[in-house]
């Protein structure tokens, strides 16, 4: 009993840091580019609500072609980059440039893409690495199990 209480207060405790956390957080599903989850930031940037985010692929917000998408989902998911510059379209119409940190992540569900995205307007990732000591050594797949734990309780099965 103590441990699945304990085990409900972790993954309690990531679901409130990733909803309420400045950054930009978006799941993709790394093999059709649909959004799975976002965070509040990500409300507000695009203007699209949760419920519509559901229906949305990243190709209906990335001005990329479709196959150029796909070509920068591979590399992230094949973690042979990790940095993207992109422009989304917000829901206004505007178009947007971002910088995209992305890395795959695999649950019980399926294999994802966690991207924190950052829109260039208000301040450039390389220099949020510097002022913060930005560890290049960070391993993304190790927050894979922690992660899948947390997002296998919302995410489709």
């Amino acid at each position: 009993m103590r441990k699945t209480i304990e085990k409900l207060i972790t993954e309690q405790s990531y679901l409130y840091f990733i909803e309420n956390h400045p950054a930009i957080i978006m799941i993709l599903d790394s093999d059709s580019g649909n959004i799975i989850q976002v965070n509040k930031a990500a409300e507000l940037f695009y203007g699209f609500s949760k419920e519509e985010f559901a229906q949305i692929n990243i190709s209906d917000i990335n001005t990329y072609t479709k196959a150029e998408i796909r070509l920068e989902m591979d590399l992230a998911k094949s973690q042979e980059r990790n940095y993207f510059k992109f422009k989304h379209r917000i829901k206004s119409g505007k178009v947007r440039d971002v910088e995209v940190i992305s890395f795959p992540i695999t649950i019980e569900t399926g294999e994802y893409l966690f991207s924190f995205i950052n829109p260039n307007e208000s301040f450039s990732m390389e220099n949020e690495r510097q002022s913060f000591n930005y560890n290049p050594l960070f391993h993304p797949e190790e927050l894979h199990l922690s992660l899948g734990q947390l997002y296998s309780r919302f995410l489709p099965s």
